[in-house]
């Protein structure tokens, strides 16, 4: 499911679910309220009747009094007094015991009898400046209309309004009698009943000139109030009584049952939108994680598939039957297949060969195939190429089977050396098939084969080596030449200290090659298999052995050259002692013959200064020639004497090129 179905669904159904109970809702508050409009309609026509039950009654006192009047017109103050007060309580809930009898005499109306006698505060004061106008009005009325009652505007006496009612007798219409009545009075008592609380009366009084004369206004009016409108004519006037009735008539709530069914509606709407939007959401939540599972999961298989096709090992399953359910490319390879799926539904069980016991194992010729190098015995190579099955036969037992050296075939039947690891596979413990991962260690082979010889041969120049060759490890020798053997007269698994002839040179080569990762030639004096002391330079490096911290060590023996050394300084010596001899001496006859060279320069030089014959003369030139030419040749052995001793000295001077 996507993410906005789970999201939209549930808020259809809170959407419809919320209309749905709206729509119910109302259709019951509209129920309701037509119930109670009709309530209120009955009520309101119930106290209608009621108040123009009341104003007629009111008008039976006067209809009393009147009869009285009519029957004796000139009946005296007292006895309509006395009527009246046999009247009293009615009149006293009714006209609040004002009544008056009126008669027009000498163009004039004159009170001839009446409840009260405060003409200040009477209703019936014809003189009073607020009644007296409307009275008048009244009384002229009345007497048009005879036997008929005739009502007045409405009058203010202290905080209640009355209107005056008056009717002439039908005998003597100049004769009136005149009452109030107190409607605020009738209206409350009729308001008394609770099944009334709630409602307000508006009363208009409508003249039959067509004037609208408001009466009773409502107060503290609610506005959501219903208002029903009904007429009461009496007395030659209409009174407009408009019932003004609030929600809160009848005393019980109203729209109960809608708001609960709109509660219950939305909550319930809530509730199942919410539970279909977890519902949802964890469908989605599933959805999401079986999708991201199903993606994880083709994601692994393609890093799976991407793993086996990448690996250089070839890797099939077999099921358990032992048929190859799968296999990766480097297995197709391997085994001669152009595809996988050609090697798929073979036979995986046969695809090793069995190495007979005291049979060399097949070595690779030409374009892979497999010969005995041997050339053993036919009924070997038969039992060699037989079926190896021993790696089935274990996963069948539940066991992880592993050979470093075996032989695989072929699609064309050659085989190859291989090594391999076969291993089970179980669910909830029932056998369903193996893995089996193998690789093609011919080359590898073959390049141990090169490493042994070449390794062999190491060893080789390593024992022809004119140098010793050592390892240590910790002090303690792990591999020496036999050289090394011979010039330190040490074995290995023995202490190196022992090999050094003096302790002195061993503490100067530790305090070396541990400030530098390599010395070179150090001069040291070590004690050889035969005794003697043998001159050594030596040569260390730090290396690694096995895991571990080494030095690598180079002795070379040099006590050969050191005596051809020692032999030809005593040679040179002797020489130099010889050269120094030879100087001695010539210096020595130089000084010895320059002397009388002096002597024969000197006088030959002072002969020729004589006046002498030419023939002496040459005699005498001829020798001091001589001796000049035998001065300058000891001087030059004396040179040759300076040179040799180191004495030698340069001079400076002026010179002529054509003497030189």
């Amino acid at each position: 499911m996507s993410p906005k179905l789970w999201r939209t669904v549930p808020l259809l159904v809170l959407l419809g679910g919320v209309l749905l109970s709206s729509w119910i809702s109302q259709r019951l508050w509209l129920a309701e309220q037509a119930q109670w409009e009709a309530r209120v309609r009955a009520e309101s026509t119930r106290l209608t009747e009621s108040l123009r039950d009341a104003i007629g009654g009111s008008y039976g006192s006067l209809s009393a009094l009147a009869a009285l009047v009519e029957l004796s017109p000139g009946i005296e103050e007292s006895s309509f007094l006395n009527a009246l007060n046999s009247m009293e309580t009615r009149i006293v809930n009714v006209f609040a015991r004002e009544v008056g009898l009126f008669e027009f005499r000498r163009q004039t109306w004159e009170l001839r009898a009446s409840t009260d006698r405060m003409p200040q505060q009477h209703l019936l004061d014809l003189h009073d400046p607020d009644a007296g106008p409307g009275l008048l009005r009244l009384l002229q009325a009345a007497r048009a209309r005879p036997n008929e009652w005739t009502m007045s505007l409405p009058v203010r006496h202290g905080d209640e309004s009355n209107v005056r009612v008056a009717l002439a007798l039908a005998a003597v219409p100049e004769i009136v009698v005149v009452g109030t009545v107190n409607i605020d009075r009738m209206i409350g008592a009729l308001l008394a009943n609770r099944a009334a609380a709630g409602i307000v009366p508006r009363v208009t009084l409508e003249q039959p000139d067509g004037r609208r004369i408001p009466w009773m206004a409502a107060s503290n009016l609610d506005p959501a109030a219903l208002a029903v409108p009904t007429r009461i004519s009496t007395a030659g006037v209409t009174l407009a009584v408009d019932w003004l009735v609030s929600p809160a008539f009848g005393g019980e709530a109203r729209g109960t049952a809608a708001w609960t069914a709109l509660a219950a509606g939305w909550s319930l709407s809530v509730l199942i939108g919410l539970l279909l939007w977890r519902q949802l959401r964890a469908n989605a939540v599933v959805t999401e994680r079986i999708e991201a599972a199903t993606s994880a999961l083709h994601d692994k298989q393609a890093e799976l598939r991407l793993l086996l096709e990448s690996t250089g090992e070839g890797i099939f399953g077999l099921d358990a039957e032992g048929r190859v359910a799968f296999a990766n490319e480097a297995a197709a390879r391997l085994l001669g297949f152009d595809t996988p799926a050609q090697l798929v539904g073979s036979d995986g069980t046969g695809l090793t060969v069995a190495v007979a016991h005291g049979v060399a194992p097949l070595a690779p010729v030409v374009d892979g195939v497999y010969v005995d190098a041997a050339d053993a015995a036919a009924e070997a190579a038969d039992a060699a190429d037989a079926p190896d099955r021993q790696y089935w036969q274990a996963v069948l037992r539940g066991e992880t089977y592993a050979s470093e050296e075996q032989q695989f075939r072929r699609q064309d039947g050659s085989a190859f050396d291989a090594t391999y690891v076969a291993s089970p596979l179980r669910r909830q413990g029932e056998f369903k098939g193996a893995v089996v991962a193998f690789s093609d260690i011919t080359e590898r082979k073959r390049a141990h084969a090169l490493m042994q010889r070449e390794r062999a041969q190491f060893h080789l120049m390593l024992d022809a080596a004119p140098i010793g060759v050592a390892i240590v490890v910790k002090g303690i020798l792990r591999f020496a030449n036999p050289h090394m053997s011979d010039l330190g007269n040490i074995s290995v698994g023995e202490n190196v200290g022992k090999m050094y002839a003096h302790a002195e040179d061993r503490d100067r080569v530790l305090k070396l090659i541990s400030a530098a990762p390599l010395v070179r030639e150090i001069p040291v004096q070590a004690r050889a298999s035969d005794g003697g002391l043998r001159d050594i330079l030596m040569t260390m490096m730090h290396h690694t052995y096995e895991g571990a911290p080494a030095l690598l060590v180079w002795l070379n023996d040099v006590t050969r050259s050191r005596e051809a050394e020692r032999t030809m300084a005593d040679a040179m010596a002797k020489a130099e002692e010889a050269t120094r001899s030879k100087s001695d001496f010539l210096a020595n006859m130089s000084h010895e013959i320059r002397t009388p060279m002096n002597a024969i320069i000197g006088m030959s030089h002072l002969a020729l200064e004589y006046e002498l014959d030419s023939k002496p003369r040459n005699y005498v030139e001829k020798v001091h020639r001589s001796a000049e030419h035998l001065l300058g040749i000891i001087n030059d052995i004396l040179d040759f004497s300076k040179i040799e001793a180191g004495k030698m000295t340069v001079e400076a001077v002026e010179f002529r090129l054509e003497d030189v």
